[in-house]
């Protein structure tokens, strides 16, 4: 390695030269060109008495080679083939080979030219071309124009002041934003960056976005979109298209709207809004207490534990866990299947099954039917006419906590009970008040000072009673108040 140290003038200096060189070229005042050309260069253009590691230019100068510095004024450094390291200000043109470009202050244009190249605005309003290649591109301060080019580019440190253009076709491009960002025309892919709690919003592509630790918001919008919250409670909406959405750590809001969508909340108490029977959601053991809010018939999958059901009349099913279900203002059909279910109908007109375990029904407003089925139920009819329905006499001890004689009825299958019954009101012979049945054609006893309800087979044969709801004691039940029907369901 040879050094070189040249003195210009304050007029227009031309240096040139090839091999292995290092050339500090001193008091360059005026329009000048230094040129390296074979060999492994470096050109610092500075003061008399150089010190290398503060270069700089001071006027309106050209440097050709492929390690240089150019700082403190109007510099135009070339990098040509090679991979080359540029500093300095104003104007710079990587060529060939994978270069890094750095602006530093002032508004800067940089040229990445050919190859997988890095560029670095700097200070200022800098306009940013990555050319060809994979190129990365880093806004850093100012209102920069970043324009990658042909390939797939990478754009950092880019924020709502920042202007990332990309034409159709030119690669898969991923835009890293620390601030509240939309992705442009033709860019696909956004990452939320830093540690603030910050949104990203994608556009008509296919897109993916990534949050960060904190809590975003990630709207896809239009296309096929991957959603994905990492840490954080997050609020993922995939808009129109078939989306992917990763709730991962957190208590997650997971929304894929219009479309086929696969919904992964991770860990945490997530949330899932379904509105499409193509509509996945996917839980794992242990990863939360996770809610289902449907717009449509829906069957709670393995894992998943609440379902809420929204807008209009349809039906939920619940699975093997302890579920908490919620119906809506209109008329639901809501199976709790398996667990110690909560199962609340609210409004409308409503029938509700506990199926097994012991479960807690709410009616609520309206006109509900309630039905315990095995084992020992609470049921609540709220206001309104209530039915509650009984199978057979053998599925656990209901309680009825609001029984309202003057509106509400005891239903019970013909067949299930047995018993010489036939469907209709229950006959007035077949019901005693009392503690136990007095002749054999009792059939229902009911206990005022107990509130206990019992069914017997053959009233004082040899077949025990068998009790199978406990009412508020001190009632004015009469026949009146059992119905003998033939379930269909």
């Amino acid at each position: 390695m040879d050094y070189l140290y040249y003195t210009g003038t304050t007029g227009t200096d031309f240096v040139g030269f090839s091999g292995d060189r290092a050339v500090w070229a001193n008091l360059l005042q005026g329009d000048d060109l230094i040129e390296a050309s074979l060999g492994d260069d470096v050109l610092i253009g500075g003061p008399e008495n150089p010190d290398p590691n503060f270069p700089y230019l001071t006027d309106n100068d050209r440097i050709f080679g492929d390690t240089r510095s150019g700082q403190n004024s109007n510099d135009q450094i070339y990098g040509g083939y090679g991979n080359d390291t540029l500093f300095g200000d104003s104007y710079f043109g990587g060529g060939g080979g994978n270069d890094t470009i750095y602006g530093g202050s002032g508004n800067d244009e940089l040229f990445g030219g050919d190859g997988n190249d890095s560029a670095n605005g700097g200070a200022g309003n800098d306009t940013v071309y990555g050319q060809l290649g994979n190129d990365y591109l880093i806004g850093a301060l100012g209102n920069d124009t970043l324009i990658g080019g042909d390939g797939n580019d990478t754009y950092f440190n880019v924020d709502a002041s920042d202007a990332v253009i990309e034409n159709a076709s030119q690669g898969i491009d991923l835009v890293f934003s620390y601030y509240n960002y939309t992705l442009g025309a033709n860019v696909e892919n956004l990452g939320l960056d830093g540690f603030s709690a910050i949104n990203g919003t994608g556009n008509n592509l296919d897109n993916y976005i990534g949050g960060n630790i904190n809590d975003n918001s990630i709207y896809g919008l239009l296309g096929n979109d991957s959603l994905k919250g990492l840490d954080g409670n997050d609020y993922l909406d995939g808009g129109e298209g078939n989306d992917t959405l990763y709730g991962e750590l957190g208590n997650d809001y997971l929304n894929g709207r219009s479309g086929a969508d696969y919904m992964y909340g991770g860990v945490g108490n997530d949330k899932y809004v379904v509105d499409n029977a193509s509509d996945v959601v996917i839980e794992q053991v242990g990863e939360g207490t996770d809610t289902v809010i449907s717009t449509i018939n829906y069957t709670l999958g393995t894992n998943l534990e609440n379902l809420t059901l929204t807008e209009s009349a349809v039906s939920g099913t619940g699975n093997e866990l302890s579920n908490y279900m919620l119906g809506n203002a209109a008329s639901n059909t809501i199976f709790a299947q398996d667990g110690d279910d909560t199962v609340n109908g609210r409004g409308g007109e409503d029938f509700i099954n506990g199926g097994t375990g012991n479960d807690t029904l709410y009616g609520d407003t309206e006109n509900d039917t309630l039905v315990g089925a095995t084992g020992n139920d609470l049921l609540s009819g709220g206001t309104g006419k209530d039915a509650f329905k009984f199978w057979n006499s053998n599925e656990g001890i209901d309680t009825i906590r609001d029984f309202g004689v003057a509106d509400d009825l005891i239903l019970v299958d013909n067949l299930g009970f047995s018993g010489g019954l036939t469907v209709g009101t229950l006959k007035a012979n077949q019901f005693h008040i009392g503690t136990s049945a007095q002749d054999s054609s009792d059939r229902f006893i009911y206990n005022q000072s107990t509130g206990s309800l019992y069914f017997d087979k053959d009233g004082i044969g040899g077949v025990a009673q068998t009790e199978f709801a406990k009412l508020s004691a001190g009632l004015a039940m009469t026949n009146q108040n059992i119905s003998v029907t033939s379930f269909i369901i």
